[in-house]
């Protein structure tokens, strides 16, 4: 399977949960060890836009909070491990 193919499959399986394409923004951000300001300023949304986005997100999932997010994300395949901000020295979230 090449790189197109996967991103396809990835952007199917979002499909699938009824996730928008900003929720699944935020959810790879989310993964990728960001907080809900530096997702905010990384995306050009507003903080309170990244919450509501990330309450809906944790819906479909059907999951309670962030971590079980970020968990259900990789199990599913929606997200693949890779470096993140924390991984790459950025500092704590």
């Amino acid at each position: 399977m090449n790189l197109y193919d996967e991103n396809q499959l990835v952007e199917r399986v979002a499909v699938d949960f009824g996730l928008t394409d900003r929720q699944f923004e935020v959810l790879v951000q989310a993964a990728g060890g960001y907080n809900r300001k530096e997702i905010a300023n990384n995306l050009g949304i507003a903080y309170s836009t990244v919450s509501e986005h990330l309450k809906q997100i944790y819906k479909k999932l059907s999951v309670k909070n962030r971590s079980a997010a970020v968990a259900a994300a990789f199990n599913y395949g929606l997200v693949n491990p890779g470096p993140t901000k924390i991984a790459m020295g950025a500092g704590a979230v």
